[in-house]
Order: C-alpha cells, then structure tokens, then sequence
C-alpha cells in the first residue's frame, strides 16, 4: 500500500473525501476503493440515515420513471 492510499483512506474516514471522489484520484472503480478501505480497517461513512434517503431517493426515481 502506499502513502497516496494511506492518506486518502485517512481522509475518507474523517468525510473529507467521499468514496467517488477517491475512486478518481486511485483510478479505480469505487469497488476497489472500498476493499482497500477495510483492509486498512476504515469503517465506511454512510449513516443509516442517508441509506435511508438514498433507497427512498431510488425508489421514487423507479417509479417516476414506470410512469407511477
């Protein structure tokens, strides 16, 4: 692993970076980024709160899209 990693796990945890803003910078899919996350054992930064908000976010998009 190396400093570039390092420091932006660091800087995710502490919300600085979000996980796209990452995945940019690395050159990879967001996917990657979360695995190396939990290899350096940084918890992830989305509250059930905002899952929340995003399913219902998602969920009006579906329908709004199926003409509901």
């Amino acid at each position: 692993m190396d400093t570039l990693e390092r420091d932006l796990a660091e800087r995710y945890r502490r919300g600085e970076v979000s996980l796209r803003e990452a995945a940019e910078v690395l050159g990879c899919p967001p996917r990657e980024v979360l695995e190396l996350l939990w290899n350096l054992g940084v918890q992830g930064n989305v509250t059930a709160v905002q899952t929340l908000a995003a399913l219902t976010t998602a969920k009006n998009l579906s329908q709004n899209s199926n003409g509901v």
